[in-house]
């Protein structure tokens, strides 16, 4: 019989908290650390006055951007890309608008989703930029953490697609 959690237990509380917010992160970790419970820190870049607070748990990379891949089967060549400035409450959400960052556009989210019934902006990258700042994060925080701390990925919103999935 091998089901069983470290500790040789059969049932187990963990959790994922995503962002890496020291502020929200110190006041979490007060009252669960000490009841033993573990987890993992999804983590958008490092910081170096979280560098102990998060010893004993999980790091995994949540992408310094934060942003959404590009969605597949999805034309985007029927959308016109503007490059004036963004401007949350005022930029057409009929656009996708670039920002300063190569490879990286504000899209209006109700393009991937009907969830929403007023524009709701969001960061949106090239498959490559996406890749790119996947590796850019992990080497950020492995720098402040230690080179193989960070386990994992954590997709922003949970959004995947092929190119990054096999990536």
């Amino acid at each position: 019989d091998v089901n069983y959690y470290p500790g040789f237990v059969r049932k187990a509380v963990t959790f994922t908290i995503d962002d890496g917010r020291v502020d929200t992160d110190t006041i979490f970790l007060d009252i669960v650390r000490p009841a033993g419970i573990i987890g993992t820190f999804n983590i958008m870049s490092a910081n170096k006055s979280g560098l102990t607070l998060y010893e004993g748990y999980e790091i995994a990379n949540h992408h310094k951007l934060h942003c959404l891949p590009m969605r597949d089967g999805f034309d985007y060549s029927k959308i016109e890309i503007k490059d004036e400035i963004f401007n949350r409450d005022t930029s057409d959400p009929a656009y996708i608008y670039k920002t300063t960052t190569e490879g990286l556009y504000y899209i209006d989210y109700r393009q991937y989703t009907d969830a929403y019934d007023y524009a709701y902006w969001h960061s949106i990258a090239e498959n490559e930029t996406y890749v790119e700042y996947i590796d850019i994060t992990k080497a950020q925080i492995e720098e402040i953490y230690g080179e193989g701390s960070v386990v994992g990925f954590a997709y922003p919103h949970g959004q995947l697609n092929q190119y990054v999935k096999q990536y």
